[in-house]
């Protein structure tokens, strides 16, 4: 499962909830909501890339294709981790779901 755009990934630009840190409300108490301007920086966040040249977005598609040709939960994060240290993150993404035991 994807997990999307994450609000706690930012810091808030209207309460200055730090990362990881729920929005809080004028008077100290916790938000129901991420702040709308921090929900807009998370959606921004979700299309940075990181050091190893992938988005977050990127990497959800490819934990679902591996979801879908892999046996475990336990494999999929195997072959993420070897994704995202290998020195080109698509190319050994692509020879993983060539040779994915479970690939139809």
């Amino acid at each position: 499962m994807a997990s999307g755009p994450i609000p706690k990934r930012v810091t808030c630009p209207q309460c200055g909830a730090p990362q990881g840190v729920p929005c809080r409300q004028p008077d100290g108490s916790p938000a129901r909501k991420a702040h709308p301007q921090r929900q807009e920086e998370a959606l921004v966040w979700y299309d940075t890339r990181s050091m190893d040249g992938l988005t977050p977005r990127r990497r959800d598609q490819m934990v679902e294709a591996l979801q879908k040709c892999m046996r475990s939960r336990g494999d999929v994060g195997r072959a993420m981790q070897r994704i995202t240290t290998a020195p080109d993150p698509e190319a050994e993404y692509r020879r993983l779901t060539e040779t994915a035991p479970g690939r139809t």
